[in-house]
């Protein structure tokens, strides 16, 4: 081969190579969405499993809480719910200081509970039963909002419950929890209802050949099942819960509340509103609350002006210039009760130019 065939065959090779490497580089952020997709769907579809499993009877099988037979707060709740760039309401990205007070929240409460509530500490750290792995997956899927997996896997583990309920019903009138006998429960049955039903008996139904009132009848028996009896809650205060007033702050949060003000005009002007939407944004509602109530971190309500004793035994007013080295560094003063490093130390770093101020201005509000 000469010389000249062997430079056109390095040249077509590096071209051959120059495209493949254009079109790895061009379709490179296209495959790292999908990859963020799929591992996204996998997390909630496992932390799905695992509310249906564990939170479920506290909570109620789509996160309604009591208006769903449950005895615990709501989380169906759109203040829980982190949008991506591609979100399909077509809204602004959450940002990622108002995401991670999100998530934080939520690992925070379901790993060590509530104080003084029924909600128990689930991390194995602190003697619950979850690894932080499978807490990320509920977090995942809370802020994912994919309550629609919740139910259906939900449904899906009941199904056979239900028809045993049915079963029973049908047969003696009343729920499988009242005895028959033995040689009528097979082992798929007594696995998954815990509890002795005969399906062999000719006159025994299924869940959805029962008429919709018998219906109504049946799933309100099955439901006194699996949900927590409030008067069988222990309520402790050994846990180490957190989060206090502020949790029902947090709640308040709306993400599709526009920015702009009302007929579409420009949004405010107003610091304190400023302030208010900045806080927002950056999760500090998550751990200072606007009530007055107990939180992570101390109250903002009549804290301006106020007279803030510290924990090395000094105090301090809580002027302009206190509250602005409080944002910008959290561990310069650290007040009475509360711990250090709890506040994020790079938060200031987060902030737009003019939130420091704004949000001063939002707290001298809080009277």
């Amino acid at each position: 081969m000469n010389t000249a065939k062997q430079v056109n065959i390095m040249i077509g090779l590096l071209l051959v190579a120059f495209l493949a490497f254009a079109t790895y580089f061009v379709t490179e952020p296209a495959r790292e969405q999908a990859a963020r997709e799929t591992q996204d769907a996998t997390m909630a579809e496992r932390g799905a499993t695992l509310f249906v499993n564990n939170c479920r009877p506290c909570h109620g099988l789509e996160g309604q809480g009591p208006d769903d037979g449950g005895i615990a707060p709501k989380l169906h709740n759109v203040a829980f719910l982190v949008l991506d760039a591609k979100n399909p309401f077509n809204l602004p990205k959450t940002v990622d200081g108002e995401a991670k007070g999100i998530h934080d929240f939520l690992f925070d409460t379901i790993s060590c509970g509530r104080t003084n509530a029924a909600m128990p500490p689930w991390a194995q750290s602190h003697g619950g039963s979850l690894a932080n792995i499978q807490i990320e997956y509920i977090v995942s899927m809370i802020t994912q909002g994919r309550w629609d997996l919740v139910k259906e896997i939900g449904d899906e583990h009941d199904k056979l419950a239900l028809d045993a309920e049915a079963a029973a019903f049908s047969m003696y009138g009343k729920s499988y929890a009242a005895p028959v006998a033995a040689d009528a429960v097979t082992a798929d049955q007594k696995k998954a209802v815990g509890k002795a039903i005969a399906y062999k008996d000719p006159k025994a139904k299924k869940f959805a050949d029962l008429p919709a009132a018998d219906r109504k009848t049946v799933l309100e028996n099955y439901k006194k099942t699996i949900y927590a009896d409030p008067t069988g809650v222990t309520i402790t205060s050994k846990n180490c819960g957190q989060y206090g007033a502020a949790a029902q702050d947090f709640r308040d949060r709306n993400p599709f509340g526009a920015p702009a003000a009302a007929g579409g005009g420009a949004a405010s002007s107003d610091p304190v509103k400023l302030g208010q939407t900045a806080a927002q944004a950056n999760g500090c509602a998550a751990c200072h609350s606007v009530t007055g109530g107990a939180g992570v971190g101390p109250t903002w309500k009549g804290l301006a002006g106020s007279k803030v004793d510290l924990a090395d035994g000094s105090s301090v007013t809580a002027d302009d210039a206190y509250l602005k080295e409080s944002i910008e560094n959290p561990n310069a003063k650290i007040v009475k009760g509360f711990a250090a490093g709890i506040m994020p130390q790079e938060i200031a770093k987060q902030l737009k130019p003019g939130d420091i101020d704004n949000i001063i201005a939002y707290i001298k509000s809080l009277k």
